[in-house]
C-alpha cells in the first residue's frame, strides 16, 4: 500500500496546532473563557457607569429649619446619599473608617443665626482620601449643592441687614461658570476605565496562552527542530505556531468590544480601521512576549509564573489611573515593554477623543517597531536553539555537543 507523503509547511504546522487547541483544556480556558469571564466581572462592575449616590453621614449641630433644609439640598446632589445621622464626630470617624459611609457633613452649631447676623458661617465635609475616587466623587456632590447654599446664606444676610425678601433674592446673583468636560462628558467610567481594563486582561491571557503552547515544544528535547522541519522552515513554523491563537484572540477581543461599543455605548470618534489595526499589533505583539518568555525558562510552570507576575502589574503603567507625564523615567521605559501602554494611548485617541488620524499615526509607528524588534529578537532565538539542538543530535552517544560560543 501506498503510503502518502505529508509535505512540511506552513498549514502542517497550523493543522498541528488547531489539534493542540483542542486537545487541551487548559490552553481553551486560558485563551478564550477566561478573558470573556473576567471582562464580563468587570463589566458587571461598571454596569452602572458612574458611581452615584454614594453614602456620606451628616452632623447636625445646629438642628434649626435651616440647617436641614441644608442636609436637604445636600442629600438631593446626584453623587451622594445622606444615610444616616450620628451624634458626635467618634461615631462619624468609626463609621467611616469601617467603610460605613465615604464622608460626614458637619454643619456647625448657630449657623442659621450666625448666617441671619452676615457672619459667613463654614460648613465642613470630612471624606475618606485614601479611596480616591469614592472621596473626590462624594467631595463633588457636596460641592456642586454649595452654590444654592451660598446663595441662601447670602440672601439671609441681606435680609437681616433690613431688605425685604424680594430685595434679598433680586440682590442675590451668584456668579455663572459654564463648564465643559472634554473627551468623557458623560463622565462614564466604562468608556476609559473600563475599556483599559479589558486589554490589561487581553494582554496578560494572550501572552500566558502563547507562553504556555510554546512551553510546551520547549521543554521537549529537539522539539523546536522538528517544528521547524514540519514548517519547512523557521519563519513559516512560526506563523503557523501563532496563528490558531491569534485567531483565538481576536475573536475574544471581538466579542469584548461588541459589548463595550453595543452595551457599554463606547464612541468611536476617530478611525475604525486604525484602531483595528492597533489591536491587531497589539495582540501580536502579546504573542510574541509569551513567546520569549517561554524560550527564556523553558518548562510551562515557571515561565506562566514569572510572565504572569511581570504582566500583571502593567495597568499601573497604562496612565489611566495616573499619568505617564508625572511618572519617573523608570515607570515610563517599563511601562513601554508592555504592548497595552500605546495600544490603550490610541485606542482611547480613537474612540472617546476623536483625535486626527496623525496624531495617532505616531502611536502606530512605534507598535510597528515594537513588533518588527520582539519577531527579529525571536526569530534569532529559534534558530540558535534549533541550531544547537541539531549540532547536539549529530554528536555520538555520550558525548556533548560543544557549546556555541
Amino acid at each position: 500500500m501506498r503510503r502518502k507523503t505529508v509535505r512540511p509547511g506552513f498549514w502542517l504546522v497550523f493543522r498541528r496546532e488547531v489539534r493542540w487547541l483542542i486537545r487541551r483544556p487548559f490552553l481553551v480556558l486560558l485563551a478564550s473563557i477566561i478573558p470573556i469571564a473576567m471582562f464580563l466581572i468587570l463589566a458587571s462592575v461598571y454596569a452602572r457607569g458612574i458611581a452615584t449616590e454614594l453614602p456620606i453621614a451628616v452632623l447636625d449641630q445646629d438642628d434649626s429649619p435651616g440647617s436641614r433644609q441644608i442636609v436637604h439640598l445636600v442629600d438631593a446632589a446626584p453623587d451622594i446619599r445622606i444615610k444616616t445621622k450620628v451624634v458626635d464626630l467618634e461615631e462619624a470617624k468609626r463609621g467611616i473608617l469601617s467603610g460605613s459611609y465615604q464622608g460626614l457633613l458637619l454643619v456647625p452649631e448657630n449657623f442659621t443665626r450666625d448666617a441671619m447676623a452676615g457672619r459667613r458661617p463654614e460648613i465642613t465635609f470630612f471624606y475618606n482620601t485614601q479611596m480616591m475616587v469614592a472621596g473626590n466623587l462624594s467631595a463633588r456632590g457636596v460641592s456642586s449643592a454649595l452654590p444654592s447654599i451660598a446663595a441662601q446664606v447670602q440672601a439671609a444676610s441681606r435680609m437681616a441687614r433690613g431688605m425685604s425678601a424680594d430685595e434679598a433674592a433680586i440682590a442675590v446673583q451668584p456668579v455663572a461658570m459654564d463648564a465643559h468636560g472634554l473627551f468623557n462628558p458623560a463622565l462614564d467610567y466604562s468608556h476609559f476605565l473600563l475599556a483599559a481594563l479589558v486589554v490589561a486582561v487581553l494582554q496578560l491571557t494572550t501572552s500566558l496562552a502563547t507562553c504556555y503552547s510554546v512551553a510546551l515544544d520547549v521543554e521537549t528535547p529537539h522539539s523546536l527542530r522538528i517544528l521547524r522541519r514540519l514548517g519547512g522552515g523557521i519563519v513559516p513554523a512560526v506563523l503557523g505556531k501563532l496563528l490558531p491563537l491569534t485567531i483565538v484572540a481576536c475573536l475574544v477581543h471581538a466579542v469584548c468590544d461588541i459589548i463595550m461599543f453595543g452595551y457599554f455605548g463606547l464612541p468611536l470618534d476617530g478611525s475604525g480601521w486604525l484602531l483595528a489595526l492597533s489591536a491587531l499589533v497589539f495582540l501580536l505583539s502579546c504573542q510574541i512576549l509569551g513567546a520569549l518568555a517561554a524560550l527564556f525558562i523553558g518548562s510551562p510552570p515557571p515561565a506562566l509564573s514569572v510572565l504572569a507576575l511581570t504582566v500583571s502589574p502593567s495597568f499601573g503603567y497604562l496612565g489611566v489611573s495616573f499619568p505617564r507625564e508625572a511618572m519617573n523615567a523608570f515607570s515610563i521605559w517599563w511601562g513601554n515593554i508592555f504592548p497595552a501602554t500605546p495600544y490603550v494611548s490610541l485606542r482611547i485617541d480613537q474612540t472617546v477623543r476623536g483625535a486626527p488620524v496623525d496624531v495617532s499615526l505616531a502611536i502606530l509607528h512605534h507598535q510597528f517597531v515594537y513588533l518588527a524588534v520582539a519577531v527579529s529578537f525571536l526569530l534569532f532565538i529559534l534558530v540558535r536553539i534549533t541550531r544547537k539542538a541539531a549540532t547536539a543530535g549529530t554528536q555520538p552517544p555520550g558525548q556533548a555537543a560543544a557549546p556555541e560560543m
